[in-house]
């Protein structure tokens, strides 16, 4: 009875650890700093300030010598996280647990995460969206528009990578 019992234990182990193997990370071309301004193209003057400023992890620059619509974004083997500064509050949110289930080559990536952040986006598992084109980092997940308080629309932001 103890044998079967360990070897259920083992199998339970194993299955596991092959389920975490088998798991694809964010492919390398994405990882780093990468930053954005909501809803237009980045001018390269707001860019070096921002890269500058989170090199430096300076937040005082970072807020107040660019865009009140700076996006931020850090890629990493298996997480997304967004910063998008406004006025006076920073608003983070975190992109984990990702199953490329729709795509997934060097340079695109798709599927589902599990989203935590803005307050205002109460579901748990998001869409998104990846795709390097140019050297222009393309971000698409599905959002809630403001207005309706509904997912209606694909956001869709263009980031440039900090050196």
């Amino acid at each position: 009875m103890m044998n079967l019992i360990n070897k259920i234990i083992l199998a339970s182990i194993l299955s596991a650890c092959t389920f975490q193997a088998a798991a694809k990370d964010i492919p390398s071309a994405f990882h780093g700093q990468w930053v954005a301004e909501h809803g237009s193209p980045i001018d390269s003057q707001t860019a070096q300030t921002a890269c500058y400023a989170l090199k430096q992890n300076n937040m005082a620059v970072l807020q107040s010598e660019t865009s009140l619509y700076l996006i931020t974004l850090t890629v990493d083997k298996q997480r997304l996280h967004y910063v998008h500064n406004g006025d006076a509050d920073t608003q983070r949110e975190i992109f984990t647990q990702l199953r490329f289930s729709k795509k997934y080559t060097p340079n695109h990536i798709a599927g589902t995460a599990k989203y935590s952040g803005l307050s205002r986006h109460p579901d748990s598992a998001r869409d998104f969206e990846l795709r390097l084109q140019d050297g222009i980092l393309h971000s698409y997940y599905w959002d809630y528009h403001q207005g309706t308080g509904e997912m209606d629309f694909w956001a869709h932001d263009k980031f440039v990578r900090c050196s």
